[in-house]
Order: structure tokens, then sequence, then C-alpha cells
């Protein structure tokens, strides 16, 4: 089949999808000698045939605003032809990122990055019209490169054509997504993180695709000796700091106890000065003698009564 527009003509070689509504084709382009000489390697396209009225008139208004869109560059050309809409898009060979993951048997953090890496480069389509967003979350619209790299194909469902479309039927298809990639961790603790997440994504708690983004981002793929590792370094660490201030806190009680102590003005105690004498003399005791003088005479001592103590101070 040949398909030819005031610019280019299409030579289709196979059908890829066929709906009701929708016919999705491979083509090449035909180019004269001219032009073939200066493509030496000739690009395939994929072209969407709508045939629908009633979705020609609900899409055309969204399908003609990519001409405009010098930044959309998979996206070819749109035109008319026998009562049909045609929306072309680029082609490369595709390796569908579910029998990418089937074949390989890659591993719960290899699928986190091409979650990741799914996720980032849909954000970045986030300009386009809901119908090319929906097309992005077939799975058999989403390819893996090699080096696990994503890009996307744009061939249209008659799903993603309806008048009804919203982010939150996105973000809910996205969520089942990652339910096809991680359904052996999903009934796991390993996939705590990643139910939470696809429950945001059905419970419209999500308003953009790098939120969505963000979360996965936070998600924590190493391996169990990796995480008993980091767990243990992160102990240490902790108690290492818990020892430092231990040390500065007796350090500064023991500093506190000297001033108090020793040093603060509070501790030392005055001592009162001693009054001077003024006059040194002697001390006699003796025994009363009697009035008349007699020396030999002895007067006894009664205990009851005073004794009288001379004191002569010269």
């Amino acid at each position: 089949m040949l398909l030819h527009t005031d610019k280019r003509s299409f030579s289709v070689f196979q059908t890829l999808h066929s709906y009701k509504d929708v016919n999705v084709y491979l083509a090449n382009e035909l180019l004269d000698d001219k032009q073939q000489a200066n493509n030496a390697n000739s690009r395939q396209y994929l072209i969407n045939e709508i045939h629908s009225h009633d979705v020609i008139q609900l899409v055309i208004k969204d399908m003609l605003a990519l001409q405009k869109e010098s930044t959309f560059t998979e996206f070819i050309d749109v035109f008319t032809l026998d009562s049909k809409l045609y929306v072309v898009f680029s082609y490369n060979k595709p390796y569908l990122l579910n029998t990418y993951i089937n074949r390989h048997k890659l591993s719960f953090a290899n699928r986190v990055s091409l979650l990741q890496a799914y996720l980032f480069r849909l954000s970045t389509y986030m300009y386009l019209p809901m119908p090319i967003l929906m097309s992005l979350i077939h799975e058999d619209n989403i390819n893996v490169t090699p080096d696990e790299d994503i890009y996307f194909h744009f061939a249209f469902h008659p799903a993603n054509l309806q008048p009804a479309l919203t982010k939150q039927i996105l973000f809910a298809e996205i969520a089942l997504i990652i339910g096809k990639m991680f359904s052996d961790e999903l009934t796991t603790h390993k996939g705590k993180q990643l139910r939470l997440i696809m429950q945001k994504c059905e419970r419209n708690v999500y308003s953009s695709i790098p939120e969505i983004v963000k979360d996965v981002k936070q998600l924590d793929s190493r391996p169990f000796a990796d995480k008993a590792k980091s767990w243990f370094t992160d102990k240490m660490s902790l108690l290492h700091k818990v020892k430092n201030f231990a040390f500065i806190g007796l350090i500064a009680v023991v500093v506190f106890v000297l001033y108090t102590r020793f040093i603060s003005p509070s501790s030392i105690q005055p001592v009162d000065i001693p009054q001077s004498i003024q006059q040194v003399g002697e001390l006699q005791i003796g025994e009363p003698t009697s009035s008349q003088g007699d020396e030999s005479e002895h007067i006894p001592l009664d205990p009851a009564e005073p004794v009288i103590i001379q004191i002569d101070v010269n």
C-alpha cells in the first residue's frame, strides 16, 4: 500500500496491529534517486491510520498541534487521505521491556533502575496530548536498548483515544506496569515500598510523574549483605558519637567540680584576725596568807571558798 502526501510518500510493508477504529502500519519512505543518495540508511516509520469519524473529530486538534512541537523529534507527519487520519512517527527495531526482563532474569536492583529510567523518560513527554501519553503505557510501546535505556513507540490503541482520559487513569496504568515488573517481590517485605507507590498511584495521591520518580529513587534495592553492612556502620557511627558526647560531659563535670571546690571565690572561708596582746606580765598563783604576815602559819584551803589569784603586771 502506498500513501502519498504533498511532501512525502510512504510504502507500507507490514501491519503491526489492526483494531476496529485504528490500524498500525510499518512503512518506508519513498525517495527519489537524489534523496536515496543522501540517505544511505533508509528509515522506517510507524503510521497510525484512524478511520472512525468520531475518533478523528476527538483527536485531530491534538494531532495537528504536534506539528508545532519542534522538540518532539519522534513525530514525523500528520495528514488526511480518503477520509482517514494518518499520524506518522519514527520507528526503531523494538526490544520490548517485558521480554528483556524475562529473558535476562534481571535482579531486583536492575528492574528498579529500569523503572526509574522508564518513569523519567515518560516525564519528559508530559507536555504531549493525553492520547500520546496513554500510548506510552502500553507494553508493546515500551522498549529498552542493550545498554538498558528506555525508548518508546507510538502505536495507538482505541482505548488510548477516548474522551474521558485523565492523568489519574494514566497513574493507575503505571501501577499496573509496576505490578508486572515486580510480581514476585510485591508479596514479600522487599516490595513494601513498591506497594505503597502503587497505592498512591491508584488513590490519586500523585499530581505529576516527577513525584512518582522521586519515590522510586528512594527505593532501597541493595542486597541484604550491603544493607547489613550499612546498618552496622550507622550503628558504630552512632555509638562513636555517644562515646564522644559522654567523654565531653565527663570533662565538663570534672571542670565544674574543680572550679566550685577550689577556684570559685565563694569556696574560700574568711579567717578572723587574732586580737593583739597589749601587755605581757607574770601570773602568780599561791595560797592566801594571814593578815598578821606570819609566814610560818598557813591557813588550809577551803574547796568551797574561791581562790584568790594575784596578778602583778610590771
